[in-house]
């Protein structure tokens, strides 16, 4: 493949700190496996370059890429991962016994320790696991612990108070309110400890703190690594970019990449400051900005440019290509939600009959996971085979809950969440009552497994204790399989020992079929994981499944023709040759939570991402009526208003139906 000139500028630029901005499509993933090709040919040793990045999906992009220019065993020298897998990396450098608590474990905690406290009928809403998980997710992004959150905000050096200020202000607001949010952020970290459990967020957290003071870990990795490559650097946080710096302050061989107009992940802590101000804090840094798009149609293209022009806090820049002119937008005014879906039927029944495109060509996405409810619903009645992209649902799925909480267990016996959860599943016939007295007779040294088969449980008598004992000899049969099988071999034995196949077997077909499916899906991920790592552990299994886009390897299938159902925030680093953006209203697409103007130019550029996946057609629509529930709590039907974004290009790229 021929450079540009912009990308063969940025591919040979080695020493010193580098800023490439690039522009949607515009082949960055090109640019470094380019870039580590001239750093090998400069006699760089690979195992001298890092590169991060978010995801699974983006690091296997990577990891091809810079194979085809490097080789596979040059290649398999550079260290290309996600942060977290970097982070994981660094924690068990300094304690290799912390174990990993999935999102779902960690709302589990939360709402045992908000049940045990007397809460104000106002703060109810502030409570919820969800939103607390968040928030407290948001302070670890920040890398502020519960015992930074006292008045005058004592923080280390490291951490942004400004930054800080503005959470508490957004999200708490009231003394009290962060007197009680402290308090249950406190106990929530007090259990992890005690359990020796971190959560995902810890993972970054306790690395910058093992950075900062531990001299010895830091200095192994600035001994090894030399360059440094970041990649959707507009979507770190202040973990991310504190850690970044850290690694590179050595040889200040740091290289960016990012795109602000692509910034769409504040919810989650990420800010866009990193990459607006990275010149400033690297003033020496040489900047490339890559406009020149290889996805999308001019017209797309134009539309996109446009819309964006309209926010202020970014860095300024024109995405061209060389593509044909291409299909207008397509826009349509639906009388109802109902009428929308039903048009979006009808044009994707036409692009398959008549255009000659496949069911896996087409995406639709919105704003929220409500907007996309009505497909699924009507989608199955026209005939139109689809699924639903969700980031995480892998692991939301009960089954994939309970065997992720028995290995958890025998992994780490002092669990006692993943006990509760695993306990009587399937059914032991030991109630609620004994669990409690179970969990009330475990000290710090004893674990459960042999606190549960040496029986020595006050107050569980009779058949509990007998079912006790016989579900703690399970567990000690799973722990003493250990090391001694293979990882995907455990989990087979899991699922035969703990009766959860005979509990499969008493369901109906259907829903037997789909859990199986998963479930062997798990098994298959442990023999793919196995097959490229010989020293595979249990453990390593729990810590590395969490970190896979396990969702994506579900639809990678080559007989899988469906049409995808995504958020656009879901949508990104995707393309697909069509896209409908479904529900363009007011209060919808912009969200009703848009209410300072930084909220509002961050659903421009949710938008900016939901035009610039598409690389052929993109169809824009909306209900000319939408439900809203009155002061009796009914919904009734009224006006919607168009999103301000349809008026925010010109007209005559856009023909409406």
């Amino acid at each position: 493949m021929q450079l540009n000139a912009e990308q063969a500028e940025a591919a040979k630029y080695i020493d010193g700190p580098m800023l490439i901005i690039a522009g949607a499509g515009s082949g960055k993933t090109t640019v470094l496996s380019y870039r580590t090709k001239n750093m090998v040919g400069a006699g760089i040793d690979p195992k001298q370059i890092m590169m991060l990045t978010f995801t699974n999906k983006a690091v296997r992009g990577l990891e091809q890429q810079v194979a085809k220019q490097i080789g596979e065993e040059s290649a398999s020298n550079v260290w290309i991962s996600t942060f977290h897998r970097l982070g994981l990396h660094i924690v068990g450098e300094v304690d290799s016994s912390l174990v990993t608590l999935h999102p779902a474990g960690s709302r589990q905690v939360l709402k045992k320790i908000t049940e045990e406290m007397d809460i104000k009928e106002d703060n109810k809403e502030f409570v919820r696991p969800a939103k607390l998980l968040s928030l407290i997710s948001l302070f670890k992004s920040e890398l502020v612990l519960p015992s930074y959150l006292y008045d005058g905000l004592y923080l280390k050096e490291y951490i942004d108070s400004d930054s800080v200020k503005d959470l508490i202000r957004q999200h708490i607001g009231t003394k009290d309110r962060l007197e009680l949010f402290r308090s249950i952020y406190q106990t929530y970290q007090r259990l992890l400890n005690q359990h020796n459990q971190m959560d995902l967020d810890d993972i970054l957290l306790k690395s910058v703190d093992y950075l900062v003071s531990g001299d010895e870990v830091l200095h192994k990795l600035q001994s090894r690594f030399r360059y440094f490559m970041i990649d959707e650097f507009q979507d770190t946080n202040r973990a991310q970019y504190v850690l970044a710096q850290m690694l590179s302050n050595h040889t200040r061989n740091l290289a960016i990449v990012g795109d602000d107009f692509q910034s769409i992940y504040a919810f989650r802590g990420s800010d866009m400051r990193n990459i607006l101000d990275f010149d400033n804090h690297y003033q020496d840094a040489f900047t490339v900005r890559l406009e020149e798009n290889y996805r999308s149609t001019p017209v797309i293209l134009e539309a996109a440019n446009q819309l964006i022009s309209h926010n202020e806090d970014q860095r300024e820049k024109t995405l061209t290509t060389n593509q044909q002119e291409g299909e207008l937008i397509t826009g349509y005014k639906a009388d109802t939600i109902q009428a929308e879906a039903t048009w979006v039927s009808t044009e994707i029944k036409r692009l398959i009959h008549e255009k000659g495109y496949q069911y896996r060509d087409i995406a639709i996405f919105y704003r929220s996971h409500a907007d996309g409810s009505l497909f699924e619903v009507m989608f199955p009645e026209e005939d139109i085979p689809f699924t639903v992209v969700k980031e995480g649902s892998f692991f939301e799925r009960e089954e994939i809950k309970d065997i992720m909480a028995y290995a958890s267990f025998v992994v780490n016996p002092h669990d006692t969440f993943a006990l509760r959860r695993i306990i009587n599943t399937p059914k032991r016939g030991i109630g609620k009552a004994s669990v409690d007295r179970i969990v009330e007779a475990k000290t710090e040294n004893i674990d459960y497994i042999s606190l549960l088969v040496n029986g020595n449980l006050p107050g569980v008598k009779g058949k509990s204790l007998e079912r006790a004992k016989e579900f703690g000899e399970v567990a000690q049969r799973l722990q003493s399989g250990i090391g001694k099988v293979g990882v995907a071999r455990w989990l087979k034995a899991c699922l035969k020992i703990t009766g959860y196949n005979e509990m499969l077997d008493q369901l109906e077909d259907g829903q037997r079929r789909e859990k199986q499916i998963h479930l062997d899906k798990l098994v298959e991920l442990a023999s793919e994981f196995e097959a490229q790592d010989e020293e595979m552990t249990l453990h390593y299994f729990i810590d590395r499944l969490k970190r896979t886009d396990v969702d994506a390897t579900l639809t990678k299938d080559e007989d899988f023709d469906r049409v995808q159902l995504l958020t656009v925030h879901a949508s990104k680093g995707l393309e697909f040759p069509v896209v409908f953006v479904v529900g363009m209203k007011e209060e919808g697409f912009p969200s009703p939570y848009a209410y300072s103007s930084f909220a509002m130019e961050e659903e421009r550029r949710i938008c900016y991402v939901a035009f610039t996946r598409a690389k052929e057609r993109l169809y824009l629509s909306y209900p000319k009526k939408k439900q809203e529930k009155n002061e009796e709590r009914e919904k009734v039907e009224v006006n919607a208003t168009p999103s301000r974004f349809l008026s925010e290009f010109d007209s005559s790229l856009i023909k409406w139906e």
